[in-house]
């Protein structure tokens, strides 16, 4: 799996269980569609499975758009279960467990908000390379 960010959305795994022709302006089909697949698809209790799970959750959150209640509770379980872990954190530099505490308030704050994620911009990788390189 190769990943790019310490985000559960900045890897492979995730990207390939989006649905879309443009997965940075998913409708709201793509994104429950993206979310449901996933979840069906990856019935395994691996850290990698809970992590693509959630990665799928967290960008169509990011997209703003809609996510069945059920996903949300499971994507924060995972979340929960992947701080706790710490053979899987230890893979990790520092940023990973201070990532994954931003995605849990992100998914309280849906559910707070009728499941509805809020919009946020998402750096693709040329662009993050272009800030490390200059």
């Amino acid at each position: 799996m190769g990943a790019w960010g310490c985000e559960s959305c900045s890897n492979d795994s995730c990207w390939d269980h989006l649905d879309g022709e443009n997965i940075h302006e998913m409708t709201q089909k793509e994104g429950t569609s993206s979310v449901t697949k996933v979840f069906q698809k990856l019935n395994g209790r691996s850290a990698k499975d809970k992590e693509t799970k959630l990665g799928v959750v967290i960008w169509v959150l990011r997209q703003g758009l809609q996510v069945e209640k059920k996903y949300l509770f499971k994507a924060l379980k995972f979340a929960e279960d992947l701080i706790k872990d710490k053979g899987y954190l230890e893979c990790w530099d520092n940023d990973r467990k201070p990532q994954l505490d931003k995605e849990i308030k992100e998914i309280d704050a849906t559910l707070k908000n009728d499941c509805v994620g809020k919009k946020k911009h998402i750096p693709g990788l040329m662009e993050k390379m272009t800030k490390v390189l200059y």
